[in-house]
């Protein structure tokens, strides 16, 4: 599954509300969006780049899939 996002605070923090809402889908999601306002980097450093000049992608995987 792929879920493409304009704008979100963080791809990360989507995809973790995403499986804490009951996701049970496919093996792989991907959550991609143009742009985060509230993107995390490496240890806690906040992830910044302008709207339209990165793609932010997240991706997690069901235990056990193949």
């Amino acid at each position: 599954m792929i879920i493409r996002l304009d704008e979100i605070d963080s791809t990360n923090e989507y995809a973790k509300r995403f499986i804490a809402d009951g996701w049970s889908g496919e093996d792989i999601t991907v959550v991609s969006a143009q742009y985060q306002t509230a993107g995390k980097g490496r240890r806690g450093r906040s992830w910044v780049s302008p709207p339209g000049t990165s793609l932010m992608v997240s991706m997690f995987f069901k235990p056990g899939g193949s």
